[in-house]
């Protein structure tokens, strides 16, 4: 990889050298020996090449076939319980397709850094470039602040703006629902450009915690999700240098939109999906041990009660289903993953709130009393309906997908 990377610069120097000797300065030497070194260059270029793709094959191989021996291993110390709660074919696609997934991320992800690392000499020198050498090291926790009390829930039109200050910006913000806010590190916070005629013409950029001008509100006291430490966080007149920049100006809408939107949205489904299933399984535990002493019958042998567990399990494995189309859409680059991105994160928030609410009926007064963790989830899916972009956001974004007309 360093030797083909390295050989990139000689290219548009030979260019030059026979630009210049063979065709301005007619030099015939030049004529002889400067076509042996192209073709001597390219040769030796192709066979780096050809080594670069040939351990990137090696590696990737070799770690699939160390994760699958790991993942037999595994499997056979697991019990028959396990196998006969999960379906074969899915045990079966976690062996085969998502190894296969490690295999090209971690590959993959190599060739880019490689690639990378020839053009970020500037950049090492930047905040930005230091907090994600931090991040991978796990030394740094950064969140997203860009939800703000003049535009609420539309996330993607900030209010705040960026004002030039000599060779820097300086900004005041009031943002709001900040996850993390008291323990995160630093906050990727968003602002209108400079001369933004839209608030959709905003910038990214990068502050740290600790940093003049920056106070963090509250304790979070919510219906649900108790421990995510959401707060206000306020920037008063924060310097934001060149180097906290994190898109070009005007650019910041495009990396929410469509890069922040999609992997928020893929994760809070998956969450929305696990407190659903954890519903159905709670439910399904509480009516299967709970007896009536008259009559010696358990929950589970009334119709209805198991109506609603079946029809909790349905709704569940629907969201989940959908959410497993989207990341194969995700996958294969489809023109259609956005809108089925917009429809996982929708149908998997609708089915919690419907099976987390038909948990609370079937479980009854012990749920209400908080005796059982159905409460809980039932709060805790109320959580995502509301967060940016919320569920009548995503309504009207699929629907104006579907007709054609633009988002915005």
């Amino acid at each position: 990889m360093v030797a083909f990377g390295a050989t990139d610069g000689t290219i548009p120097f030979l260019v030059q050298r026979i630009m210049d000797d063979v065709f301005a300065r007619k030099d015939e030497t030049a004529l002889n020996y400067l076509p042996l070194l192209v073709i001597g260059l390219f040769a030796f270029r192709g066979l780096m090449n050809f080594g670069q793709s040939y351990l990137n094959d090696y590696v990737g191989l070799r770690i699939i076939n160390d994760v699958r021996n790991q993942l037999n291993r595994h499997f056979q110390s697991l019990s028959l319980s396990f196998f006969h709660r999960n379906a074969t074919g899915m045990l079966l696609a976690r062996v085969n397709s998502d190894v296969q997934l490690v295999r090209f991320a971690i590959t993959d992800a190599l060739a880019w850094v490689s690639g990378l690392a020839r053009k970020i000499t500037e950049r090492e020198r930047t905040i930005a470039y230091q907090v994600l050498k931090e991040i991978a090291a796990g030394k740094h926790l950064t969140t997203l602040a860009f939800s703000e009390s003049g535009s609420r829930s539309q996330f993607w039109a900030p209010v705040s703006k960026l004002t030039p200050a000599g060779g820097h910006h300086v900004t005041s913000a009031h943002k709001s629902w900040v996850t993390s806010a008291h323990n995160a590190d630093s906050y990727v916070a968003s602002g209108q450009r400079p001369g933004a005629e839209s608030p959709l013409e905003s910038t990214l950029y990068l502050v740290r915690r600790g940093a003049k001008g920056v106070r963090v509100g509250g304790e979070f006291d919510g219906l649900g999700l108790r421990g995510n430490d959401s707060a206000p966080v306020t920037f008063e007149d924060v310097t934001v240098s060149a180097a906290d920049l994190l898109t070009p100006q005007g650019g910041g809408a495009k990396e929410m939109l469509e890069v922040v939107l999609p992997w928020f949205s893929i994760g809070s489904a998956a969450m929305a999906n696990g407190l659903g299933r954890a519903a159905v399984s709670a439910t399904a535990r509480h009516v299967t041990g709970t007896q009536f002493e008259h009559t010696g019958t358990r929950l589970r042998d009334l119709p209805n009660v198991r109506a609603r567990v079946a029809d909790m399990a349905l709704r569940t494995e629907q969201a989940r289903a959908l959410l497993g189309r989207t990341l194969d859409e995700l996958e294969s680059g489809s023109a259609e993953t956005p809108l089925f991105v917009l429809m996982a994160r929708l149908g998997s928030l609708e089915a919690a709130l419907a099976v987390t609410d038909l948990a609370m009926k079937t479980c009854g007064g012990v749920a209400f009393s908080r005796q059982l963790p159905v409460e809980r989830l039932f709060r805790d899916a109320r959580a995502g309906w509301v967060m940016a972009p919320t569920a009548d956001h995503l309504t009207d974004f699929i629907g104006r997908a579907l007709t054609g007309l633009p988002l915005f």
